[in-house]
């Protein structure tokens, strides 16, 4: 169990902050516009996948489509 001021210190540290901000960049730089998005990388290409809730097949189909 971590506790409670070791965990305060961590997530306030820099090394957190700084991977949060490459995390953050990273979705970013995604070819995406809300959360949450589906984002495939195929041979080094994202492609953003629309998803529809209510036809999963449809989201299946594009993603065999894209690989």
């Amino acid at each position: 169990m971590l506790e409670k001021n070791v965990f305060i210190n961590e997530i306030e540290s820099e090394k957190i902050n700084s991977l949060l901000m490459a995390e953050i960049n990273q979705a970013r730089s995604f070819p995406i516009q809300g959360f949450p998005s589906l984002v495939l990388e195929n041979k080094g290409l994202y492609i953003a996948i629309p998803v529809n809730y209510q036809d999963w097949q449809n989201n299946y189909q594009q993603i065999i489509d894209v690989i």
